[in-house]
């Protein structure tokens, strides 16, 4: 049975339409399901009821109703993998992983643009980037005449991120050009500038895993105590995350279906 069926129907709900010209309106009774409904688990009951689910790995490129189908050899029970997995439905990037083809298509369009980095010996630095440039300029190299449109500024990384990048012949601004603020003014030496999706999103502690701070922002290379991971590397992490998720048991999913289905009509 599709999720959507489940909902009970608002009848006769009244909605005015008015022309474009706002000229005149006409009011008609108009039946919809009430979609507005839904219905939570109360985590600690289903965590003590372990008999009722157990995890799984979503395929690569596996759909909701495939992954239903391989389950429960019904391809209409895939709304249960919603309910069950609160992350599957309010993820930031996307709510469903996507296949490792679409994941690369989704990182270089997200990311499509340069990330230029300067390396910062404290906020009072004449390199320190806080409040410095506008949102949405135009930046330039002075040397290499590349333009491109200022996308963010990320003082605590030592980031400029530039989209829209305007070139004949070359791909990156040059190491130790200076890029200018067409509106601001503000002017910056950077150190590095590689592909947006290849700059540095986070830094973190090597040996337990926490964000740290990289007050210099400095390459983390062998001895350091600090790693990193790139934007591409932190959307490739939420995708595999994605992956794996709480199923209900075949012998539980008529019972489960018959309950959500008996609370949204209540």
């Amino acid at each position: 049975m599709s999720y959507f069926q489940h909902f009970p129907t608002r009848i006769n709900y009244p909605i005015t339409f008015v022309n474009q010209s706002n000229t005149d309106e006409q009011r008609v009774n108009y039946s919809f399901p009430d979609l507005f409904r839904q219905v939570s688990l109360i985590y600690p009951k289903i965590n003590d009821n372990l008999f009722y689910y157990f995890k799984t790995v979503i395929n690569d490129g596996e759909r909701p109703d495939q992954l239903s189908l391989r389950l429960y050899e019904n391809i209409n029970y895939y709304w249960t993998f919603f309910i069950l997995n609160d992350h599957l439905r309010m993820g930031e990037m996307f709510q469903w992983p996507l296949s490792q083809k679409n994941l690369s298509e989704r990182i270089a369009e997200t990311y499509d643009g340069v990330c230029c980095t300067t390396y910062n010996f404290g906020y009072s630095d004449s390199r320190s980037l806080v409040n410095k440039f506008k949102f949405g300029e135009k930046i330039i190299g002075s040397e290499t005449n590349i333009s491109g449109t200022l996308r963010y500024v990320r003082p605590e990384v030592g980031q400029l991120i530039i989209t829209d990048i305007e070139s004949i012949d070359l791909e990156f601004f040059k190491v130790g050009e200076t890029l200018v603020g067409q509106e601001s003014g503000d002017q910056i030496i950077i150190d590095k500038c590689v592909r947006w999706e290849d700059g540095i999103f986070n830094y973190y502690n090597k040996f337990d895993g926490r964000q740290e701070n990289n007050p210099n922002f400095i390459d983390c290379g062998v001895g350091f105590e600090l790693s990193n991971i790139t934007y591409g590397q932190s959307m490739q992490i939420q995708n595999e995350q994605l992956r794996y998720i709480r199923v209900l048991r075949p012998t539980s999913i008529g019972l489960f279906e018959k309950t959500v289905k008996d609370l949204l009509r209540v």
